[in-house]
């Protein structure tokens, strides 16, 4: 169906400083310029990327695709001269709501003059600033419309607000569940929560494509990993193998690279990996104060036509019960051999007043941290590390003073201990195909898929729950994982957990991070293992942060060993020549050129405290 064109403005970077308008007249270059750094200062994320500006109300055009729902007959708008944000402007719209069924509608009447964009699909995230004059009616509900007639659809996101001035930085992930961004018809605002009138104030909506590579390239060698990033997405994976995005803390697409380069079958479609931990005012249940408390729920695929399963639907009313709760996650390290991450989850605290004129920053409470390693054989280890007694900085970095949106209507379930808390939107397909399981062992696939077309969950007594493509064969590698081989060190020596950790190793195998941890002796590493069923060995080798390796394997020297950020030297084994292979590692100081690099002795210097 051909639309209608549509005047918007798009900016690609401070550098670039340029507009597209479309539909009228074009403002100077200097204007575009100036506009696009005043919004770059206040919304970092704009600085490095494309991006459209649906309305900063600086032209008073922008307006012209406003309206009210005026169902209280007190619902009012209008352009406030000077009362935007200093930083990006004079104007903004000043808003009159004054019960839940009144509210701000974009894209809801027809204008000559500006329009509401609609493809999105190129864009992360939504920014914008929101001005609430007191917190009884902090609640704001963003309703997004896409599509007409039967196949209109509609998401929801309350947002909780402070007084004052608010960021908000609005994924776009989730609503693309549940509406087509291709066709975004409509934005309105509301105001739940409200019995009398409230002015309030809109300034500033931006869509941006907030993307970046940070390790590798999703094209380059096979086995190579690479890491990007895209909104709040994580997409980690290695060429020609797997990729898997975490968002929010959960993987939410797994492809087999290797079956399916196109990235068409996703292996977790209809569900995820992972918990939403959520804490409520009213019972106190929460996650956090027991590791293994949390991992003790997991979601799987239901078959088709099957009725959701243990998912309590949440009213509206009782959402107000439910404490926000938001996660952010931190790239610990990245390397070809493996990324690790770190995933907190963090209580939203109620809104407090703002008295410096910005979002609040007050520290939320951690309800629990998790490492996710993840190898480039495709497994992935996950553990919940507890919570720490600290409370967390608020916000990931650069988004530390946005506020937190959650999906309005969602369910609720709370373990048998009590403790956990899950939630998900009811209007994601991911949550009507949902069902739980209680330990053992879970698979998750789409329908009728193959032995590749699965991802395998092993979460049998231990905390950490092990990922990976179920196309090996998944019982002797659940088997391994359990009583994984132990190591015939000849030189050197195996660090082990303490029994008093929550995921003791099992010999030298960490499952906590997925390998075995050593330390040489004199500099020297030699040790033979049994292969098993497991497609990768992983080894870490605890070294002086100026020490390097060479790694042989059955006498030939093994290519890639890596130094993480941490500063241990790690390698893969893959495809090794034989069932019981022969491991040797030769460390070596890492100096200037023409510099000596061992004893007299003939040993490396500087290691294992030696001169």
């Amino acid at each position: 169906m051909m639309r209608t064109e549509r005047a918007w403005s798009t900016a690609l970077s401070i550098v670039a400083a340029a507009a597209v308008i479309s539909g009228c007249v074009q403002p100077t270059g200097d204007r575009v310029e100036a506009q696009a750094a005043r919004l770059a200062a206040r919304y970092p994320a704009l600085a490095g990327g494309r991006y459209a500006v649906i309305a900063d109300f600086e032209d008073p055009r922008h307006a012209t695709m406003f309206d009210v729902e005026n169902v209280s007959g007190y619902a009012t708008w209008s352009i406030a001269s000077g009362g935007g944000i200093r930083q990006t402007g004079r104007n903004a719209l000043r808003v009159t709501l004054a019960g839940p069924s009144d509210a701000l509608r974009a894209g809801a009447v027809d204008s000559e003059a500006w329009f509401l964009k609609r493809d999105w699909r190129d864009y992360d995230t939504l920014y914008t600033s929101v001005f609430m004059p007191s917190a009884p009616a902090s609640r704001l509900r963003l309703t997004l419309t896409s599509g007409t007639g039967a196949v209109l659809r509609q998401t929801h996101l309350d947002c909780a607000l402070a007084q004052g001035w608010n960021q908000l930085a609005i994924d776009l992930w989730e609503p693309g569940e549940s509406i087509d961004l291709d066709d975004v018809r409509q934005m309105s605002w509301s105001l739940p929560a409200a019995t009398s009138p409230v002015e309030w104030r809109l300034d500033d909506l931006i869509l941006t494509r907030d993307r970046q590579t940070l390790l590798g390239d999703a094209n380059g060698p096979a086995g190579r990993m690479y890491v990007l990033r895209e909104g709040r997405r994580w997409r980690i994976g290695a060429a020609g193998r797997f990729e898997v995005t975490i968002h929010r803390g959960q993987v939410v697409e797994w492809f087999d690279l290797a079956a399916d380069p196109a990235r068409l079958d996703n292996l977790v479609e209809d569900t995820v990996l992972g918990p939403t931990p959520l804490h409520h005012r009213r019972t106190g249940h929460e996650s956090g104060a027991d590791p293994a408390a949390s991992m003790t729920e997991r979601v799987a695929i239901a078959p088709p036509g099957s009725p959701p399963a243990d998912i309590h639907p949440v009213s509206d009313g009782q959402v107000a019960q439910l404490e926000g709760v938001s996660s952010r996650q931190r790239l610990v390290s990245a390397s070809p051999v493996r990324v690790v991450l770190e995933v907190t989850w963090l209580q939203q605290p109620s809104p407090a007043p703002d008295r410096a004129g910005a979002s609040p920053s007050a520290a939320r409470r951690v309800l629990e941290q998790q490492q996710w390693v993840i190898y480039a054989s495709g497994d992935v280890f996950v553990t919940p590390m507890g919570a720490p007694q600290a409370d967390a900085q608020p916000g990931e970095a650069g988004r530390r003073h946005y506020a937190f949106c959650v999906a309005r209507a969602g369910a609720w379930r709370v373990d048998p201990s009590g403790r956990f808390g899950e939630y998900r939107p009811l209007d994601s397909p991911k949550t009507r195909l949902a069902v739980t399981t209680l330990g053992g062992q879970a698979k998750f696939g789409a329908g009728d898929a193959s032995a590749t077309g699965q991802v395998t969950v092993d979460i049998e007594g231990s905390p950490t729950f092990v990922l990976g493509l179920a196309g090996r064969d998944a019982a002797a590698w659940s088997a391994t994982l359990r009583a994984p081989p132990r190591l015939d060190v000849a030189v050197g020596r195996v660090i082990t957990a303490a029994a008093s950790e929550p995921d003791a190793t099992m010999g030298a195998f960490d499952r906590r991070i997925g390998a075995y941890r050593l330390r040489p002796e004199g500099g020297l590493l030699r040790f033979h293992f049994n292969c098993g069923p497991m497609p990768h060995h992983a080894f870490e080798i605890d070294a002086p942060a100026d020490v390097t390796a060479s790694v042989y394997v059955d006498h030939v020297l093994h290519e890639s060993v890596v130094r993480e950020a941490d500063g241990r030297l790690v390698f893969l084994v893959e495809a090794a020549p034989s069932q019981r292979p022969l491991i040797e590692a030769i460390l070596h100081v890492i100096r200037p050129v023409g510099q000596a690099t061992t004893t007299k002795e003939g040993r490396p210097s500087g290691i294992d405290g030696r001169p």
